[in-house]
């Protein structure tokens, strides 16, 4: 990769403050912390990693700012780290699926790690704390603006006059009474679609992130091995790994009884569906590929079915439990095809020997 002039690195730097700015409102969402990882693994391998670096102090900082300890302890496990081993990997020009392994590792070891030192920091678990931190972020609102929030969340109906946004419409008693009913069900909610979000976002952050880094570094003139979508495959061992989470998902749907059935039923499937999303991804590639669309077509087409699927509209998932199972380099093929091999093989092993015939006519018996 060629050497960062000073201008290249000024421009890295810049974007680096842009994404400084944004950093607080994509942190706290489940999935756009993707975003952040990926801006990080970007930036070193367009600008440098003095523009990477810059990049990552500057948004811990703007989060810390915003969210205090918690908040960029988040920011430097949850996206400075696996950024910083995917552009180590990435300099090291270690393989490709190698990468892809160790990015996914760093980002659960990252957001373990995280739990760890929120829960020391804060002593309550991620749910409370997240929805404790909103809660004081909402309340401290202009009463207008937590009115409004309030008839979001569907605790109250807006008023049809013209509303004061420095004194709400609601009472003080109504207000904070509607806010504490409304964080528990919050808090409720975190509680039950937390943990698989997390491993969802954990899955995709450790894939994407390293796909986009690497795609990024090859077009900077990085030499290293470098795969298309098209070669997305999840192997046999993970096609078993993802059933056996999609039926254990099902298992503790019917164990109603249990406070744990509901988050680990959640996150089951959704673990699951994000591995059966990379290998329905591949497909989709490889089919674009074979019927000769361009690559800008190919990745439009690839990127709208992923916004589809997060808007509920599961295709790349339920393409990859077909194509895991039934494809070419499925799991059901390679055993039909394994038996068959063995079955032709042991009729050979079962054949008498050919002995050759001295005739004129060179020919042979059985």
């Amino acid at each position: 990769m060629k050497k960062q002039g000073f201008g290249s690195i000024l421009a890295g730097c810049a974007i680096g403050i842009a994404t400084s700015l944004l950093a607080p409102m994509l942190l706290p969402f489940s999935m756009l912390f993707i975003a952040l990882t990926a801006i990080l693994v970007v930036v070193f391998a367009k600008f440098g990693w003095v523009a990477a670096l810059f990049t990552a102090l500057a948004s811990t900082v703007t989060v810390n700012s915003v969210f205090g300890a918690v908040g960029m302890y988040g920011m430097l496990l949850v996206c400075v780290l696996p950024a910083a081993v995917d552009c180590f990997l990435l300099a090291k020009k270690k393989r490709y699926f190698s990468r892809l392994r160790w990015a996914l590792l760093a980002q659960g070891v990252g957001i373990g790690a995280f739990f760890l030192a929120a829960y020391m920091l804060v002593g309550q678990n991620l749910a409370d704390a997240l929805s404790q931190a909103m809660y004081n972020q909402v309340a401290s609102m202009p009463a207008g603006f937590v009115d409004y929030y309030l008839a979001m969340m569907g605790q109250t109906t807006l008023p049809t006059d013209e509303i004061n946004i420095l004194t709400g419409f609601l009472t003080a008693e109504e207000r904070a009474a509607m806010l504490a009913s409304a964080f528990e069900v919050q808090t409720l909610a975190y509680k039950v679609n937390l943990p698989g979000l997390i491993v969802n976002s954990c899955i995709y952050s450790g894939v994407l992130t390293a796909h986009w880094g690497s795609d990024a570094y090859a077009r900077a003139g990085g030499e290293h091995e470098h795969h298309s979508i098209s070669e997305w495959r999840i192997g046999t061992n993970v096609t078993v790994i993802a059933s056996l989470l999609f039926v254990t998902g099902m298992v503790f749907a019917f164990m109603t009884q249990s406070d744990y059935a509901a988050p680990m039923m959640f996150t089951c499937n959704l673990a699951s569906s994000a591995l059966f999303t990379v290998q329905g991804t591949g497909v989709i590639s490889r089919m674009c590929r074979r019927s000769g669309w361009t690559d800008g077509r190919r990745r439009t087409m690839v990127s709208i079915l992923f916004v589809l699927n997060f808007m509920g509209m599961s295709v790349l998932p339920l393409l990859g439990f077909a194509s895991a199972l039934w494809g070419t380099k499925g799991i059901i093929t390679l055993k039909r095809v394994s038996k068959i091999k063995e079955a032709m093989k042991e009729q050979n092993m079962n054949l008498p020997p050919i002995e050759e015939d001295n005739r004129d006519e060179g020919e042979y018996k059985l």
